[in-house]
Order: C-alpha cells, then sequence, then structure tokens
C-alpha cells in the first residue's frame, strides 16, 4: 500500500495531519496539527506499521488499528456483547494520542502498555473462548514488543521464539504456556474449563516462582493422563520443562520470585503459538498415518 502511494504523492509535496473536536453544534476546534513532507509522513506510518505487529490467530501477522487499541485499552468488558464499550471522549481523547506515536515517531506512552499487560493478566474477568479476549491478547503484544524495540532503538524482540533468550520474564511466560497446554491436551474435545495456569495467571506474573510450584503440583494428575493417552507429547512436554528450567536456573534464586516484566507475555503467546502449530502438524501426520 505504501509503495501505491509513493507513486501518488510526491516526496517533497507537504502533508497536514490535523484533527477537529466538534465541541458544540456549530463550533469546531482544532485539537492537533502537524506537518511534515510526503516522503516523511509515508516513512513514520511504515515505521509504526511493521513495528507494531503480532500474529493475529488464524489471519497471520497484522498490526492492530487505532480504534481497537483504543477499545482494548480504556473500554469497559461487557460479557453480554463480549466486545470492550469505551466512553466517547476518551476514545477521542486517546485516538489522538496514539495518533501522535505514529505520526511523530514517538515512543508509545508506558501508561497505556501497562493497562494492556495488566488486563491480559487477568483472563478469568472474560468469560470462556471470548473474541474480545483474544483480541486484547494480540494487541496487548504488539504494542509491547513495540515500546521495547523503539526503547532499546533496535528489533530486540522479534516475532520468532527464542528459546534461549536471555530474559527472566520471557523464559516465566514459556513456562506458564507448557503447563497450561500439558494440562489441556487432556481435556474431553467438548470440556470448557480453563487449565489451573489460567486461572492463576495474574498470581503467576506477581510471584511467578512460588506459583510455578503450586500449578506444577495440580499438574501431576494431567501429567499421568497423558502419558497414557499420548506418550510422545508427554515426552516432549517434560523435556521442555526441563528446558525451560534450565534456563529459569541461571538468573540467581533471589531474584526467581520477584514480579514478572511485561515481556512474559512475549515468551507465553510464541511458546503457545508453538505448542498449537506443533499440535495440528502432529495432529495431521497421525490422521495420515491411519
Amino acid at each position: 500500500m505504501i509503495s501505491g502511494y509513493e507513486k501518488e504523492l510526491p516526496l517533497n509535496a507537504d502533508v497536514v495531519i490535523a484533527a477537529f473536536d466538534a465541541a458544540t453544534t456549530g463550533r469546531l476546534s482544532l485539537t492537533y496539527y502537524s506537518e511534515l513532507k510526503g516522503v516523511d509522513f509515508l516513512k513514520r506510518v511504515e515505521h509504526w506499521y511493521e513495528g507494531c505487529c503480532w500474529y493475529n490467530y488464524e489471519y497471520g501477522v497484522q498490526s492492530p488499528n487505532i480504534n481497537d487499541i483504543v477499545k482494548c485499552s480504556y473500554g469497559v468488558y461487557s460479557s453480554k456483547d463480549d466486545r470492550m464499550m469505551v466512553n466517547e471522549k476518551i476514545h477521542r481523547e486517546q485516538f489522538q494520542r496514539i495518533l501522535k506515536c505514529v505520526t511523530e515517531n514517538a515512543v508509545i506512552p508506558y501508561d497505556l502498555v501497562k493497562i494492556l499487560v495488566n488486563k491480559v493478566s487477568h483472563p478469568q474477568s472474560y468469560k470462556n473462548n471470548s473474541i474480545a479476549y483474544k483480541k486484547l491478547g494480540f494487541i496487548a503484544c504488539a504494542l509491547v514488543r513495540k515500546y521495547y524495540n523503539d526503547k532499546s532503538k533496535k528489533e530486540e524482540w522479534t516475532l520468532n521464539l527464542e528459546p534461549n533468550k536471555k530474559d527472566r520474564s520471557y523464559q516465566f511466560g514459556r513456562l506458564l504456556a507448557v503447563m497450561e497446554k500439558i494440562e489441556t491436551d487432556t481435556y474431553d474435545s467438548d470440556e470448557k474449563r480453563e487449565a489451573n495456569a489460567i486461572r492463576l495467571q495474574s498470581a503467576f506474573c506477581e510471584r511467578p516462582w512460588h506459583y510455578t510450584n503450586i500449578i506444577h503440583q495440580k499438574l501431576a494428575p494431567y501429567f499421568a493422563r497423558l502419558k497414557q493417552k499420548n506418550p510422545k507429547k508427554w515426552h516432549f512436554s517434560k523435556i521442555l520443562i526441563g528446558e525451560i528450567m534450565e534456563e529459569i536456573s541461571t538468573y540467581p534464586e533471589k531474584d526467581l520470585d520477584k514480579k514478572l516484566s511485561d515481556t512474559y507475555l512475549l515468551g507465553y503467546y510464541l511458546q503457545r503459538n508453538e505448542l498449537y502449530r506443533k499440535h495440528v502438524k502432529n495432529d495431521a501426520a497421525e490422521e495420515g498415518e491411519e
């Protein structure tokens, strides 16, 4: 799309970005104004969308639109409609705030990132298989990744799973995803309940080492069931947990139970994506053998 616009918009053309607000009928106020060259405008738009993106489930890698970012950040969840409802005034104010990040190459405000991470860390606040929660997870990861990459001024956080990533929170996020998958792999096809790892996610973020032990204890019967149901998957899960625990053990013992940083979400979702991709692949292979 950017390549197409480059042909229509002269590189040295002036571009004006303005926001207006109709405070009352008949009165229009200018709330934001910026001028830049066409080439800079296109580069900034491209920079935003290339950096602010994540896996949006079956749609692949996408960048969330600003409206959805505002709704997920500042909206109130309605379980009846399974969507976020946001006040119109707040929507206008926050939309303009994020638009400014796009047009001025500014770092995303951290309070926005923190709100999203806090919301996605409380999955029990949303109904099972919530579309709104899935969108929330996608948007939270996109903004966490963009925020930390912009701060470090390099692509430190990629869209690929990094098993040896030197980040304690990232590794604990991976561990949470594996513990969740072990339990859900033993469920019947019509079973809808949440895994212990999900129910305890918010507590896990506060004291990861303590709740790792609690979740692991609760996993014992599911581990035994998985061993009977699918020995290959049980063996793979056991080895994977061992590898992640080995990475976690490289950090000082006094730091293991410290609150996780926002980057745990990236480790969690990337590991989760990888596990479900392997699950689909293995199921297809088994059907082919039959």
